[in-house]
């Protein structure tokens, strides 16, 4: 009984898979059958192998015994001491960590590939902001989703690159950084005088000279944009933004004087942000 607990403490010294596997190995050995028996159901096929299972004293000394002493002993299942052997009669190879991983590494290469080349065939356009997170930033136009581009992937590629709606959800997301409908701009002052000036104007030669004006200002405007992208990438250039924004209710307290309530009157906040 002594070595028998000697025994079953060396298997579970470890609790690795490929230990206890190489330990298990170790205390077999595996040989092709001297002969074959006729079996009379023919449901029962020759045996593959014959197998010896080993008990190792304290004396070194390797006992031999049968499979179910062995099975008893160590306790485990028949079926993982047999597929240890099995393996290495057929492989002539030690035990390997087969469990886990990625099983599908490169299955949907081709899906992503047709995904890629889809997405960037569509219409995009930039936002005028010059802030560091929207210079990679585009948009789509405003009626598109990510539903409607699933169904529009499916419907122009061949059935066996069509996808889940979220696997192109899931793509789409991390790979690029596409928005969905016209960004949010602040509306250029010049831009609004020159529109209600043209609007209200009754002379058409007036008019034409609003309208030229109007156009020039919308090409400098451009142009300075793209200048700007230009400075900005080479990190030569740090962007400031002045926003003034409402100015708040001024409380109604007697008891403070008519020099306060005009100054909290007057009082306004500023929001100032930089792009380095």
């Amino acid at each position: 009984m002594r070595d028998i607990k000697i025994f079953y403490d060396s298997f579970y010294k470890t609790s690795e898979k490929i230990t206890q596997d190489n330990f298990i190995l170790k205390h077999c050995s595996v040989t092709d059958p001297k002969r074959s028996r006729k079996r009379e159901q023919e449901k029962n096929k020759p045996k593959s192998m014959s197998v010896k299972y080993y008990v190792k004293r304290r004396d070194g000394l390797m006992v031999n015994v049968c499979r179910q002493s062995f099975i008893n002993i160590l306790g485990v299942k028949k079926d993982r001491i047999l597929n240890v052997v099995k393996r290495y009669k057929e492989s002539n190879e030690m035990p390997k960590e087969r469990r886990g991983g990625d099983r599908t590494k490169g299955k949907n290469n081709t899906k992503r590939a047709a995904i890629k080349e889809f997405v960037e065939s569509l219409k995009c356009i930039e936002s005028h902001y010059c802030r560091s997170k929207t210079f990679s930033r585009i948009y789509l136009p405003a009626e598109l989703n990510i539903r409607k581009l699933w169904r529009m992937f499916n419907n122009t590629v061949d059935k066996d690159l069509q996808v889940k709606e979220s696997f192109l959800r899931y793509f789409f997301t991390r790979k690029y950084n596409v928005g969905f409908g016209t960004p949010k701009t602040d509306m250029c002052s010049t831009c609004l005088q020159f529109q209600d000036q043209i609007k209200k104007s009754l002379d058409i030669n007036t008019k034409n000279r609003l309208m030229a004006q109007q156009r020039a200002h919308k090409i400098r405007a451009k142009c300075f944009y793209e200048l700007l992208k230009e400075v900005h990438a080479d990190n030569e250039v740090v962007t400031f933004s002045f926003d003034c924004q409402k100015k708040p209710g001024s409380a109604k307290n007697r008891r403070s004087s008519s020099l306060l309530q005009y100054a909290a009157k007057l009082l306004s906040l500023c929001n100032c942000t930089g792009d380095f």
